[in-house]
């Protein structure tokens, strides 16, 4: 994970000649992003595509709640890692936890495009068409006018004063409102690029990548 520290300077929309690439948006979607490859995606059939977690980035949230089990066990039986007192230790290894927990649910819920149904959405479930826009995260396929890449600087701050910088990159999709909504976000910038083509084939709409400039 990452904080947003700084970005690259600004893309100019007015290269694309789009009215709505003008209209909306251009910096991150949103905040924070992964300096590691952790989605790509998915031919389920003619009609349908989908994002899903790769095997290798679910060791990721794993480590944090392996790490914040560890903690507060060792708290419980009277062992002090770190020499750390447990009214430290214990809500620590409880943070560590939810973090992991919460990382892991957002990453493995998988986005889904269905050209049957018309719609795209982020969910485990399989809701009707009529049901869809009780889903936050979701909206139609004909509503989609591009597919937008976006780049953010994040820094992760140590205790021990260093740093750890890296870009990590969005695939946003651009409605025709302008509004956008973000499908993925993390740090492989070719396998991004890749799976937005591969994305763009399949609904028959443009790609604007902001991060080749």
């Amino acid at each position: 994970m990452g904080i947003f520290d700084k970005e690259k300077p600004t893309f100019d929309p007015t290269t694309i000649d789009d009215p709505i690439a003008k209209k909306t948006q251009w910096g991150p979607a949103k905040r924070g992003g992964t300096s590691f490859h952790t989605h790509y995606l998915s031919r389920i059939s003619n009609q349908r595509v989908e994002f899903k977690i790769s095997e290798l980035a679910l060791l990721f949230p794993g480590l944090f709640i392996f790490i914040g089990l560890g903690i507060s066990m060792a708290m419980v039986i009277g062992f002090r890692p770190f020499n750390l007192p447990p009214f430290i230790g214990l809500p620590l290894g409880i943070i560590f936890c939810i973090a992991g927990i919460y990382m892991m649910i957002s990453w493995i819920t998988p986005r889904k495009f269905d050209l049957n149904k018309g719609y795209y959405w982020k969910s485990r479930k399989e809701p009707e068409p009529h049901k869809m826009k009780l889903i936050e995260e979701s909206c139609r396929i004909k509503s989609i006018h591009a597919i937008q890449l976006v780049q953010e600087y994040c820094s992760n701050s140590s205790y021990s004063g260093g740093s750890n910088s890296f870009y990590s990159y969005e695939l946003n999709l651009v409605l025709k409102d302008g509004n956008r909504l973000n499908v993925i976000d993390h740090g492989n910038l070719s396998n991004i690029q890749s799976d937005a083509k591969k994305l763009s084939e399949f609904l028959n709409i443009p790609i604007w990548d902001a991060t080749t400039q």
